[in-house]
């Protein structure tokens, strides 16, 4: 499957890459922040031979379809199903088909759904006690397994949306703070976004919001973009949607 989808792909991956939801800014030939993890200058797009590639000192090189996975968190399957879906391309299968793995997007919404949404709940938590945080403040507080959290890991269970409020991941904190997300990085809002005179802005995590929004006694607007690499492209889209408003971004004091 793999051949066939890459040889479709070829030569067309940056308007591949743009329709899956990484921005055109991440898509150029030069030295920039990485999508992934953030930096000033350690990534680049290349595109060598029409593959898609591209290169970071911290992430490592990779070609169109590992760019897609490590920027969404997708396994192989998810990624070439995608690149299928916006080419319009379906390839036979040359094998027996497998059952489809479950997606991290689907495990996301059940975390989410399953998790307890309460203010002593979220505040009892070793990681909220350490922030100093004694609300939910939109997050809540469940069970989740994963690679970098464990097995059966308690956590602070934070939503990732998009501008419009559709739940698209979330991002598990484990007691001892590390940090796994499952489904595609979104935005959290906490505060006023409906009055543009306030404050308005963006930090990397949910922890800072909470104490950037608390700093300003709850009149503000504060967008956690759940990753270094999230800012200015979030910062673009608020632009675009708030042309009249002054967003600024602000410093990481989350750990």
């Amino acid at each position: 499957m793999r051949s066939e989808v890459a040889a479709a792909a070829q030569g067309r991956w940056p308007q591949i890459h743009s329709a899956a939801g990484i921005p055109p800014g991440f898509l150029r030939n030069r030295h920039q922040p990485c999508p992934m993890c953030g930096g000033r200058d350690r990534y680049r797009y290349d595109d060598k031979d029409g593959r898609g590639s591209y290169y970071c000192n911290q992430c490592g090189a990779g070609d169109g379809f590992a760019l897609l996975m490590q920027y969404h968190g997708w396994d192989f399957e998810k990624a070439a199903a995608e690149v299928s879906s916006i080419l319009g391309h379906n390839p036979a299968p040359t094998v027996t088909p497998k059952p489809a793995p479950r997606s991290t997007a689907q495990y996301a919404e059940k975390l989410w759904q399953a998790a307890l949404a309460d203010d002593a709940a979220v505040a009892a938590h070793p990681y909220a006690i350490r922030k100093r945080i004694t609300h939910a403040a939109a997050a809540a507080r469940g069970r989740a397994s994963g690679k970098l959290i464990g097995r059966d890991a308690d956590c602070v269970i934070v939503p990732q949306r998009t501008l419009a409020g559709d739940l698209v991941g979330v991002e598990c904190i484990d007691c001892e703070g590390v940090k796994q997300s499952f489904g595609r990085k979104g935005v959290l809002i906490l505060g006023n976004d409906l009055d543009a005179k306030l404050p308005q802005l963006i930090v990397e995590g949910w922890a800072t919001a909470v104490a950037i929004l608390g700093f300003y006694h709850w009149n503000a607007c504060v967008y956690a973009a759940f990753g270094r690499g999230k800012l200015e492209p979030l910062a673009c889209e608020l632009a675009a949607k708030y042309p009249d408003r002054t967003v600024i971004i602000g410093g990481e004091r989350d750990a």
